[in-house]
């Protein structure tokens, strides 16, 4: 498959998968400024999680699977 097709659907599914994450960590982190520690806890794991599969989709573009 091309790579320009591999990156438009690579990254439209890529952009699905991490805007929970992207979202949690907005407003967990918000929320954490404004005084209310409850939002430190969802917005870190928001963070991690939206990291870790935009990093295992890297990967897996680099190896070629």
């Amino acid at each position: 498959m091309p790579l320009h097709v591999t990156l438009v659907a690579g990254g439209s599914a890529l952009l699905v998968l991490i805007a929970p994450g992207v979202g949690a960590l907005f407003y967990g982190l918000r929320a954490r400024r404004h005084s209310d520690p409850a939002g430190t806890a969802p917005g870190l794991v928001g963070g991690a999680v939206a990291a870790a599969l935009l990093l295992l989709n890297i990967v897996a573009l680099v190896l070629g699977r």
